[in-house]
């Protein structure tokens, strides 16, 4: 049986969503959205790590049976409440910044929680009471020749709760402590003997809680020099299999032998914002083991670090990075044959193919180019398909006619390939058209604004977008949580024709709805797995075309009320602007009432959807209205 996460979050900023239904349906919405069962920030993450639920009580009353969970790679722990269904109910900002975290468990006798940083070890998070403090200590200076005069400073240390701190230096060369802060010390040993003396600092808070930092401090002695020989920095492993690198370094020491010396050997992948360290090796010659990881977009590479440490504390450290090889070619077009049309037409999707051997398909992107844009405008050239298989519609100004070479460019974000196709537009002598029809409303979005008052701004929809223009020469884009509002009463049907785009598409989100006088939703249109979804009160009804980013589609939709369980909607869609004979969505038992006001864009964050040419009629809207 497949049950569904109570909650996903994107890789990286998220979104973080939880599961609902539309009907019956599966959806999604994001967590903190306006009508999400789940409220609370959003979030994201790059490496989940399970938690546990609470079931002490040394924490708040409202942490008790509440599940905490962390992540890896961005650093943090949330609390999750439930109902009594076992439904996600909140998501609590708990923890951040805890580094390395890997694993997350309460301890079952005093209640206190208890993770494990791969860098630096266990940590406890109780509640209330008294915190440890934290020491700092460093020196001005930590090796040279005997008698070596160091200043120590202390004063960096703190307590959390901002109480007087007592300190104690013990510099472990058999002298008196000290009780100051920031002390000077003398240090002396045999001459010409590397001496080694580790310096505890001890900080102690009112409530009688310590810490302790060390330093070491080396006389008659200076660190090793290393240099890392194998692999050469900067070299690029390949991406075909693993690889096996020799370790090797110029390692010297003024006064100690290579064989007293310590080597350890680190290799570690980066990933992104966090690090995958391999274990410690401490053979002074030995080998590592690369991985093709990379070169898939995400930031990858892997650094060897070496660490040698003389007899008496003092050590130096070498690092050299390798990189994945990516090497570029040029993407590869597909001719595309050159076309002929008349004026006042458009060419349709022309198919043609692209690809490359570096980057997928579906990142590649297109632009278009027209060398006479007085015939085609660069925002009339437009691209539609998926993957491989992409298509080119090109669409001339009104009544014109010429030539013009259209030059389609794919780029894989450094290199590009180009093929051009001539197109001729031949005139048809044909006066513009004077009987254009009166529609009831009529939406253009030309000029500064909107065509037409009484539009009401949710968020910041752009009515004057020009980037890519799906008629005449502005459109309205709406990026995310933007959307339309306006007066539309109707009580017995309607008839709505518009053109819309995603440049990017977003799943379980509205397109447009109407709402009745009461604000209760009584149809709807809405992006559904890549599908269009008509909805007419509790009836819904879903479309066979598969919705694609970057294409521009016509819609026409047609709604009458009915009398009950009686009323219709039909959906049809078209990518040339020639009206389908039959919907390919059709909805004849629908329940929902009579519309008072229509809302257009999605209301929830996502999508970025251009919309264009809104027609609104009591009749029948015909092919490119």
């Amino acid at each position: 049986m497949h049950t569904r996460p109570v909650m996903d979050w994107k890789h990286g900023v998220g979104p973080s969503r939880t599961g609902t239904y539309r009907g019956t349906d599966a959806a999604v919405i994001n967590i903190g959205a306006p009508g999400s069962p789940v409220q609370g920030p959003q979030f994201g993450g790059n490496c989940s790590v399970g938690g546990t639920w609470y079931q002490g009580k040394n924490f708040p009353a409202s942490y008790k049976n509440a599940y905490f969970h962390a992540d890896l790679g961005n650093q943090w722990i949330k609390n999750v409440t439930f109902d009594a269904n076992n439904n996600p109910v909140s998501v609590r900002d708990f923890a951040t910044a805890v580094g390395g975290i890997v694993c997350l468990a309460e301890n079952p006798l005093n209640g206190t929680l208890y993770y494990i940083d791969f860098y630096s070890g266990i940590h406890k998070i109780s509640y209330g009471g008294n915190q440890p403090p934290i020491a700092v200590a460093s020196s001005d200076v930590n090796y040279g020749p005997t008698p070596l005069t160091v200043h120590f400073t202390g004063s960096g240390s703190f307590d959390p709760e901002g109480l007087p701190l007592l300190y104690n230096w013990d510099f472990g060369d058999g002298t008196p402590p000290s009780v100051q802060a920031d002390p000077t010390h003398v240090f002396n040993a045999v001459p010409g003997v590397p001496t080694l003396y580790v310096v505890r600092l001890t900080v102690t808070d009112p409530g009688g809680l310590s810490s302790q930092a060390s330093l070491n401090i080396s006389l008659n002695n200076t660190p090793p020099s290393v240099t890392i020989t194998s692999p050469a920095s900067g070299t690029k492993y390949p991406m075909t299999g693993d690889s096996v690198y020799n370790l090797r370094a110029d390692v010297t020491d003024a006064e100690q032998s290579d064989s007293q010396l310590s080597y350890q050997w680190q290799t570690i992948l980066h990933h992104n914002n966090h690090e995958h360290p391999n274990p410690i090796d401490t053979n002074h010659v030995t080998s590592t083991v690369i991985s093709p990881i990379g070169c898939d977009g995400n930031l990858y590479y892997y650094r060897i670090v070496l660490t040698v440490t003389d007899s008496a504390g003092l050590s130096s450290q070498a690092e050299v990075d390798l990189y994945p090889d990516c090497s570029n070619t040029p993407p590869q077009i597909s001719d595309i044959p050159n076309q002929t049309i008349d004026s006042n037409r458009s060419t349709g999707p022309i198919p043609f193919l692209i690809g490359d051997a570096e980057t997928p398909a579906a990142n590649l992107t297109l632009t278009g180019s027209s060398s006479n844009p007085a015939l085609v405008s660069n925002n009339n050239i437009l691209f539609g398909g998926s993957g491989s298989n992409r298509t080119v519609t090109i669409t001339p100004a009104s009544n014109q006619s010429g030539t013009a070479t259209i030059t389609v460019t794919v780029s894989d974000g450094s290199l590009n390939a180009s093929d051009s196709l001539l197109l001729t537009v031949n005139s048809t002598n044909a006066p513009p058209p004077t009987n254009a029809p009166a529609y009831l409303l009529t939406e253009g979005f030309e000029g500064p604004g909107y065509e037409n008052s009484d539009w009401i701004e949710h968020g910041a929809p752009n009515p004057d977008y020009t980037a890519i223009v799906l008629h005449g020469s502005q459109s309205l884009n709406c990026a995310g949580e933007q959307y339309l509002e306006r007066p539309f009463a109707f009580t017995s049907s309607f008839y709505l024709y518009f053109k819309v785009r995603w440049n990017v598409w977003g799943d379980y989100n509205s397109i447009i709805y109407w709402d009745d006088p009461d604000w209760n939703i009584v149809a709807g249109l809405y992006a559904d797995d890549n599908r269009l979804e008509v909805d007419h009160g509790s009836a819904y009804a879903v479309g066979t075309t598969t919705i694609v980013a970057n294409t521009t589609y016509h819609l026409w939709v047609e709604w009458t009320k009915g009398t009950g369980n009686n009323g219709t909607m039909k959906l049809f869609i078209s990518t040339t602007g020639v009206k389908p004979a039959t919907p390919e969505a059709n909805i004849t038992a629908g329940n929902g009432g009579a519309t008072q006001r229509i809302y257009i864009g999605p209301t929830s964050s996502g999508p970025n959807v251009i919309f264009d040419r809104i027609l609104v009629d009591d009749v029948p809207i015909g092919s490119n209205p």
